[in-house]
């Protein structure tokens, strides 16, 4: 009976996945903001915020950008559903109380220069946040000068985070990170590279203390586990 139960129950949660951003998909080619808002609030109430995040919108977003690779949906489209998810999220860390000054190793969240995608980046911040976890949000464009600079003013141990969606290109990747360690201490501060480029790349010969996430999941997990105690490399 419990079996029975577990598949059922399993098998209206992929239904309700689907149903949704099914729906999620018809608000944005409709450009309904009202459907958008009532799917997320009814998913959100069942599943909690992280889930609408990482079970909608990391898959629309990353089907809309296959679609508009093909031509399938115009960038009006993907820029109606970036901005609505960009305000829930927003919204969501305006809703969480500030992370006190502490000793613990902060975390650097920035994009390199000319790279704009940053709701990946904007969502990591929230769950930071959610884990008590002091982050800098520098955004997007930040020149390598800048993350040195923050490394000169922070005596704590720090952890930089990007994500790569256009930019660096892949064959600028290796060198853009050499050039990170080049200016920034080795000895006490970190680069977590992730997006897009990173997937595509694959193995690679990093250097020390840069890590390469090929999935925000993996990400956000290797964060979880050091706010409990793991440890950061």
């Amino acid at each position: 009976m419990d079996r029975e139960r577990l598949v059922r129950d399993t098998a209206q949660e992929q239904n309700d996945l689907g149903d949704a951003l099914t729906g999620l998909k018809m608000s944005m080619l409709g450009f309904d903001e009202a459907q958008f808002d009532s799917i997320c609030d009814r998913y959100r109430q069942a599943s909690g915020f992280r889930a609408v995040v990482e079970d909608l919108f990391v898959p629309l977003l990353e089907h809309i950008g296959l679609l508009w690779q093909t031509s399938s949906i115009c960038p009006s489209h993907e820029h109606f559903v970036s901005n609505l998810v960009r305000q829930k999220i927003s919204a969501e860390i305006d809703a969480l109380p500030p992370i006190p000054t502490t000793s613990d190793p902060i975390v650097v969240l920035f994009l390199p220069e000319h790279e704009i995608h940053e709701l990946g980046l904007l969502y990591v911040a929230y769950v930071l946040r959610s884990l008590g976890r002091r982050a800098i949000y520098l955004g997007q464009s930040v020149p390598m000068a800048d993350l040195a600079q923050v490394s000169g003013t922070c005596s704590q141990r720090l952890i930089f985070i990007s994500f790569v969606t256009a930019f660096p290109a892949m064959d600028e990747l290796i060198p853009y990170a050499n050039r990170f360690r080049e200016l920034v201490p080795k000895e006490r501060c970190a680069l977590w590279l992730c997006g897009g480029q990173i997937a595509r790349l694959g193995d690679a010969p990093w250097p020390e203390g840069v890590r390469a996430f090929t999935h925000i999941r993996e990400l956000l997990q290797e964060l979880e586990a050091s706010a409990t105690g793991g440890a950061e490399r």
